[in-house]
């Protein structure tokens, strides 16, 4: 058990559901619409292997023109999260495009620089049934400032603060 070994297993205080970090959100440059991302606990809390120990159990929230679609139970590594707000960091110091970096089939993320924009992004959302894509899946998109993809990297990394990736980095 040498991997268990090396596990930092934080306080369970820290990560129970009432001190859960607060959601990252991402909104529309004009409040229009927004992607909403809140860690509800670590999936598998016990599980010796960093793989499963950094699932974390997550909602997800898409709100656009009226249309709001939430998926609730979906399981992320704690390291999606912490690549999604690199990526995002990069993008906003001048990287073409942003893809997706969730394993889940259910959400696909994209954010791509507007071209007519340098301080303006256009973020396109789906969240479908755990599992699947469908074309019944509620699809989003909106614009969204420089300032608030920073604004959600910082939620993301909060997230993954207060669920720190255990064992490997590779998780």
């Amino acid at each position: 058990m040498e991997d268990s070994e090396n596990l930092t297993v934080p306080s369970p205080a820290l990560e129970s559901a009432s001190s859960a970090p607060p959601p990252a959100v991402l909104a529309a440059h004009d409040g229009s619409a927004s992607f909403r991302v809140e860690a509800l606990r670590r999936a598998f809390p016990e599980a010796p292997d960093p793989w499963d120990c950094n699932r974390l159990e997550v909602g997800l929230e898409g709100r656009a023109h009226g249309i709001a679609a939430a998926l609730r139970g979906a399981l992320l590594l704690n390291s999606e999260l912490a690549t999604l707000s690199a990526q995002l960091r990069k993008l906003g110091r001048g990287s073409s495009a942003l893809e997706s970096p969730f394993g889940e089939a259910a959400i696909e993320f994209s954010v791509r620089p507007l071209p007519s924009e340098s301080e303006r992004f256009r973020v396109e959302l789906r969240l479908g049934e755990l599992g699947c894509r469908t074309e019944a899946d509620a699809r989003f998109a909106f614009d969204a400032d420089r300032s608030q993809l920073l604004e959600f990297a910082d939620g993301l990394d909060r997230i993954v603060s207060g669920f720190p990736i255990r064992g490997s980095a590779e998780a």
